[in-house]
């Protein structure tokens, strides 16, 4: 398996995105030891 491979357990990449509403960015390092996170990646239109 190449070094790069990501493991179980792992953390992952630290990544920034704009809010819904466009004022702010949300952090994923934030949430840290704190919830869980859930990412979604599609379309609800």
């Amino acid at each position: 398996m190449p070094e790069t491979a990501l493991r179980e357990g792992d953390l992952a990449i630290d990544f920034s995105l704009e809010s819904v509403d466009g004022k702010s960015k949300v952090t994923l390092s934030t949430f840290r030891g704190k919830r869980p996170v859930i990412l979604v990646f599609g379309s609800y239109t």
